[in-house]
């Protein structure tokens, strides 16, 4: 994705709130930012938008995705993304404390050539690696701006989810925006804890994305649509870009029509930047 790509469609408040969160980091200040969704309406979109402004503002990115079937993996979310940056441009020159600097070593395959640790052990001294991991963030964010952008964090590894709460407890008071994308309902209970303390207490922002209004659904069909079939495509969706991607496009097919959506480059990418799962699916236009 590029800068010159399209903002996501009706999405004024939330970029208004990314914008927001990137100039607080550009004027030296830390903070939280949560974006909340159910799947398919666009948490992915928005969290990489945040990611392209705050790199056009100067600030260092950093990325990483959890995965549904990873989740044995002790600190999966952090190694994604941290270790490509730490594979780029080395350790020298950071003041981390010399136990940081070995337990990094257990955690980040580029750290170094330190001792392997086995997984077993990783879990027995985890909370040696959250402070240490800390330690990392915070030698990062007083040389410039951070973003760490975490994304599908509800499916983050037992480890990454402790460091998250760890960081929600015990923020970095540096130049760092902690931005995480999830589904509410999927997040481990601990963890949601911590979210709705950190909002409660005005630590963190919390950005429930709603679904496209039927105006804004609207604005995606092709001119010439039968205002019936729109408004059935956009309630069988329920204003979900992925939902009603799929749902025009199954109408499109079964009846033998040209494209019921206008061409809108962001909306596709923004409907299968966050893959829905079978799990969630909904009914068929036909059922």
């Amino acid at each position: 994705m590029s800068a010159g790509e399209a903002v996501p469609l009706g999405r004024e408040r939330e970029l208004g709130a990314v914008e927001q969160a990137v100039q607080s980091l550009r004027e030296g200040r830390s903070g939280v930012l949560l974006l909340a969704g159910e799947p398919g309406i666009g948490k992915t979109r928005l969290l990489r938008e945040l990611v392209v402004r705050a790199r056009a503002a100067d600030v260092l990115t950093l990325y990483g995705r959890a995965t549904e079937y990873e989740r044995d993996r002790t600190f999966g979310l952090f190694v994604d993304a941290l270790d490509d940056h730490v594979a780029a441009v080395g350790t020298s020159g950071l003041p981390l404390p010399r136990e940081a600097d070995r337990e990094l070593t257990r955690i980040l395959p580029s750290w170094g050539s330190g001792e392997e640790t086995h997984p077993s052990r990783l879990r027995e001294e985890r909370h040696r690696g959250h402070w240490a991991l800390r330690a990392l963030l915070r030698a990062l964010s007083e040389a410039r701006p951070v973003l760490l952008a975490l994304d599908d964090m509800h499916w983050a590894d037992p480890a990454s989810a402790e460091m998250l709460s760890y960081l929600l407890r015990h923020p970095v008071r540096e130049q760092l925006l902690l931005a995480m994308a999830f589904r509410q309902e999927e997040v481990p209970p601990p963890l949601a804890t911590e979210l709705a303390t950190a909002v409660r207490d005005g630590s963190a922002r919390r950005l429930d994305i709603a679904p496209l209004s039927e105006q804004e659904a609207d604005g995606l069909f092709r001119p010439g649509l039968h205002p019936g079939a729109r408004r059935r495509i956009y309630q069988d969706s329920g204003g979900n870009p992925f939902y009603l991607l799929e749902l025009a496009r199954a109408s499109s097919e079964s009846s033998g029509a040209a494209a019921v959506l206008a061409h809108r480059p962001e909306v596709e990418a923004a409907a299968h930047a966050d893959p829905v799962p079978r799990r969630y699916a909904r009914p068929s236009p036909a059922n």
